[in-house]
C-alpha cells in the first residue's frame, strides 16, 4: 500500500497557493523510508519507529532559493501548458515569501507539513491503513539517519504507517474523542 498511499497523498495534498505541493515549494517531501534503517530509535525509543512497516518522514526544506521558485514557475507552465509569462505575477506572489524573515519562512513551511500529514493521514484511513503521527521525536536524529542535513531537509514529524496486528489488543479499544459539541463551534 506504500507507492499507491503516496502518489494518492502527493497528487491530492494542497499548498499554502492552493496548488499541488511538490518538494520546492510546498517543501516537504517524503517518502523516506527509516524501518530497519533506525536501530538507534530516534527521539522517542518507541517500538513504533523500528517496527512500523513504513515510517514516513515529513522534512522542510532549510532554505528556499528565486531558482526553487522560477523552477516551480516554470513546471507549472510546462504542466499546465500555458504561457510563461501569464504567470510573472504568481511568482512575483510567491518570490514575496523570500522577503520574510527565515523564521517566518520556517514557519510556514512546517505548516506545509502539517497539511501534507492531514492528506496522508485521511489517505491512509480511506485505505484501510493505520497511521499515527509522531511530533514528539528528535528531528536532528532523524536528519542524521537519513543524510537529510546533506540533502537540504529538516525532519518535522514523522508517521508509522501499516496494518494493525490481528492480536493487537489495545486496536480493540474504541477511540476516544471529545464530543463533536466540545470542538466544532457552530457560528451562526
Amino acid at each position: 500500500p506504500s507507492r499507491r498511499l503516496s502518489r494518492r497523498c502527493r497528487s491530492r495534498a494542497p499548498s499554502h497557493w492552493g496548488k499541488t505541493s511538490s518538494s520546492c515549494c510546498a517543501a516537504w517531501r517524503y517518502p523516506k523510508r527509516l524501518a530497519g534503517k533506525a536501530s538507534t530509535r530516534p527521539g522517542t525509543a518507541t517500538a513504533q519507529v523500528t517496527d512500523a512497516a513504513r515510517l514516513v518522514v515529513f522534512a522542510v526544506r532549510k532554505e528556499l532559493s528565486i531558482g526553487d521558485i522560477v523552477r516551480y514557475v516554470e513546471r507549472v507552465s510546462e504542466v499546465r501548458k500555458i504561457p510563461l509569462e501569464s504567470l510573472e505575477g504568481f511568482q512575483r506572489m510567491m518570490n514575496g515569501l523570500l522577503t520574510k524573515t527565515p523564521e517566518h519562512r520556517e514557519a510556514w513551511a512546517a505548516r506545509q507539513v502539517y497539511i501534507a500529514l492531514g492528506v496522508f493521514l485521511a489517505s491512509a484511513a480511506a485505505l484501510g491503513v493505520d497511521a499515527c503521527p509522531m511530533e514528539g521525536i528528535e528531528p536532528a536524529k532523524f536528519d542524521q539517519i537519513l543524510g537529510l542535513n546533506e540533502l537540504g531537509y529538516n525532519t518535522v514529524v514523522a508517521c508509522p504507517a501499516g496494518y494493525r496486528a490481528h492480536d493487537d489488543k489495545a486496536a480493540l479499544h474504541p477511540k476516544v474523542r471529545f464530543k463533536t459539541a466540545d470542538v466544532i463551534l457552530h457560528l451562526e
